[in-house]
């Protein structure tokens, strides 16, 4: 697992993750507060395989079969990403690293920094929602913002 954060959040990411049972991995921004885009390039710049699951911080009911799913779909093309309606769920897709951190970082230097962006030159998939609903629900893409939504997330874990 690889994390993004900025340098000042690591060491509370860390002992949130002190009991995981997996190695945790940080991937700091070089320039903080960049935006999903950056995060993607950083995260995927330090994963040590040749596809990423990207998912956002945000979105704590991610099915795993879904991601299974994501990462067969991807198979032999640069990305897998869902789009359950107009807009594509860059931030809960899965990517090939060596080809979509570069464009990340390239689209970063340009006035629109937008992940779909990135993703224009490349062959990717997409995932609709009738191929979603066959493999999860939309929960997955359900994200949590608020204390209260915090709360009520609490309850259903």
């Amino acid at each position: 697992m690889v994390v993004n954060c900025r340098r000042d959040q690591r060491a509370a990411i860390r002992e949130a993750f002190e009991d995981f049972e997996l190695p945790v991995s940080f991937a700091l921004d070089p320039e903080p507060d960049l935006g999903p885009t950056a995060g993607i390039a950083a995260g995927l710049d330090a994963a040590e395989a040749e596809y990423g699951l990207v998912v956002a911080c945000d979105m704590p009911f991610v099915d795993p079969s879904f991601a299974s799913h994501l990462f067969d779909r991807a198979a032999g093309h640069d990305a897998a990403v869902p789009r359950p309606d107009e807009w594509f769920q860059t931030t809960q897709a899965v990517y090939r690293a060596d080809v979509m951190a570069p464009a990340c970082e390239a689209v970063l230097d340009g006035e629109d920094r937008r992940i779909i962006v990135a993703l224009s030159d490349l062959d990717y998939v997409v995932v609709d929602r009738e191929e979603i609903e066959e493999h999860a629900s939309m929960e997955t893409f359900e994200n949590v913002n608020t204390r209260a939504e915090l709360e009520a997330a609490k309850e259903r874990f």
